[in-house]
């Protein structure tokens, strides 16, 4: 070949090569930024859903008054009306004990006690 065809050649098969990479190198950087974006959009939907979970409304504290039968401590008082909102058993007795003025567990069979307990 002569060289001047030879560099026609070069050049068209250089401007093909620059153009193909030019077309898969913007392919190459919408792909980047749909990963980007979706990636993006996962993350704020997944921050929403936690967020949302977990502002549920506190449970609403009543007192009610119940009569001691024969038999009753306070632990049996405790496991009826304790709920998640206190740490343990031992801090639901000490509220009772608190609002009723009590200094120890004794509770007598027809007294009555004010007992906290929550709703939904």
């Amino acid at each position: 070949m002569n060289s001047e065809v030879v560099s026609t050649l070069h050049l068209k098969t250089n401007d093909t090569f620059r153009h193909k990479f030019a077309y898969s190198s913007g392919i190459a950087h919408a792909r980047f930024f749909l990963i980007l974006l979706l990636t993006f959009i996962t993350l704020t939907v997944t921050m929403i859903t936690i967020n949302v979970q977990g502002q549920t409304e506190p449970a609403t504290k009543l007192y009610t008054t119940i009569s001691v039968e024969e038999g009753d401590t306070l632990w049996d008082i405790a496991k009826g009306h304790y709920s998640n909102e206190y740490p343990d058993f031992n801090a639901y007795i000490d509220e009772v004990k608190q609002i009723n003025g009590m200094k120890d567990d004794n509770i007598k069979k027809g007294s009555y006690l004010v007992i906290p307990y929550y709703v939904d």
